[in-house]
Parts: C-alpha cells; structure tokens; sequence
C-alpha cells in the first residue's frame, strides 16, 4: 500500500507530471520487493555459473559455431551464444513473467485499481506507467549482470572480449526487455492471472527456441527477422565488422517491436469494462 499513499499525495493538477512520479515510485517499489530480490540472486548464480559450462565445449559444437556464425573468434562466439541463449534469454522469460506479469491484475485482486484511476491518469497512460517501471526495473538486473560478467568473464572465460560483449548487450537487452513488455501485454489481455502468464511462457519461449533458427537454416531466416530475439541476437555473426550501423538498426527494429505491443497494451486496457 505503499505505492498506492505515495501516489496519493503527489500533485494532481498537471496530467505530464504525475505519471513521472508515478513511473519512479512504482520503480522504487519493485526494487524493495521480494520478487526483484529473487531475480538478483537468479543473475548473480547465472553469471559466476556460466563459466564452468564453456570449459570443455565438444567439438561438434565449436564445429556448429564456426559453421553458423562464421570463421574466426570461436571461443568468444561460442560464449556469447550461450550467454544469451541459455542464460540472457531463460532471464528474460522469468523477468517478463514477475516483473510484469500482473499488471492491473494484482491492482485488481487487491481492490486498488479504481483509487489509483480515480487520479488524473487514463488508462493507457496507467498500462504505460507500469510497463515502463517493470521495464526500468529489468534494466536494472540486466546492467547488474553485464557488470558482473564484465568482470569476471576476462579471468573466467576464454577468448572474452569486452567490446564484443558491450555490443551485442546494447542490443541484446532490448530484446530480453521485450518479455516485460510482452507478458504486460497477456495480463491485461487475459481476466485470469494465471492464464496470461500460461500464454506468456508459452509464447516467450517458443520465440526463445527459434532465435537462432536464421543460423541453423538460413532459408528459414523470415522466421528471424519476426522474432524479437532474433534481432537481440544477430550482431554475434558480425563480429569484427563496423557494427555501430548493425546495433542502431537492430535496436530501432526492437524498439518497433515495444511500441506495437504497447499500442495494443493500451488498446486493451481502454476497453476492459470489468475494472
């Protein structure tokens, strides 16, 4: 409750300020609260865990990454490709589905929701206040573990390079980011917590387990080019290439991907009646 007598002591006379305030409050929230204690201690045994999976890769699978991502740099393709596929992207379902996962649904179940609208705020603008909270708060965990892997990766992890790795971040964490914003989609899509977050899993990682399907078969590529974490993903076979104009590009497309699913987020909470 917290939240909701903060919120109810902030000015009421301007519709631009209060959703500011209102987006750092809910973010100071979530980083006091359990569920993103949780997340910390997923990230931290994530990244010091990592390292011991790339000590004796088989090498079938250095085979594949040559194959898939080009000659040259195996070791740090080879990381990088299980940094975000086994470690990044499992995050990113997991944040989507605890950091967002009941947007207006807990408010709901609480009785909370209609104090918080009764405020100079409509509905959309609500849906996008806590969306972008849940999102700042993943940013949060996501630069915690590009930190810590920073690092530690260098002592840890053969054929590391810091550059690379900032990179493939700086686009990466937007796709990873796109399960926050995809699971606030499917709570305020489905009446039943538990539903949204079924059909969010469902969906996140059917999209996690064809994020590199461009690669294994490249006539399958379209498939990529629809999928989030695709894009998130994609730098790792231009490594060594000028790839300042593959990031902006990358990340623009990402962030088509936020916008359309935020439009429809607020589309949604426009029409629910049962509020």
């Amino acid at each position: 409750m917290s939240s909701l007598t903060t919120t109810s002591s902030l000015p009421s006379e301007s519709r631009v300020g209060l959703p500011l305030a209102f987006v750092w409050q809910e973010y100071l929230q979530i980083l006091r609260s359990r569920r993103m204690k949780l997340l910390l201690f997923f990230v931290v045994y994530m990244v010091f865990g990592l390292p011991f999976i790339l000590k004796k890769p088989p090498a079938e699978v250095l085979k594949y990454v040559n194959v898939w991502f080009g000659e040259g740099s195996t070791a740090l393709k080879l990381l990088l490709f299980i940094w975000t596929d086994i470690a990044m992207n499992k995050m990113a379902v997991f944040c989507g589905l605890i950091l967002a996962g009941g947007v207006f649904v807990d408010e709901r179940a609480r009785g909370t929701i209609q104090v918080f609208l009764s405020k100079p705020i409509s509905r959309p603008m609500y849906f996008l206040v806590k969306v972008l909270a849940a999102n700042m708060a993943f940013f949060t965990l996501y630069g915690i573990a590009v930190l810590a892997a920073s690092l530690y990766f260098p002592f840890a992890a053969k054929g590391f390079d810091l550059w690379s790795f900032w990179a493939l971040s700086s686009t990466h964490c937007w796709a990873a980011s796109f399960g926050v914003t995809f699971s606030a989609l499917m709570a305020v899509t489905f009446h039943k917590k538990v539903s949204a977050m079924l059909v969010s899993v469902l969906v996140l990682f059917m999209l996690v387990g064809v994020t590199f399907i461009g690669f294994y078969n490249p006539k399958l590529i379209i498939i990529g080019y629809l999928n989030p974490f695709y894009h998130g993903i994609s730098l790792i076979a231009k490594l060594g290439n000028p790839i300042v104009l593959h990031i902006v590009l990358s990340t623009l497309v990402l962030w088509l991907f936020h916008a359309g699913v935020l439009a429809l987020g607020c589309w949604r909470v426009s029409k629910l009646e049962d509020l």
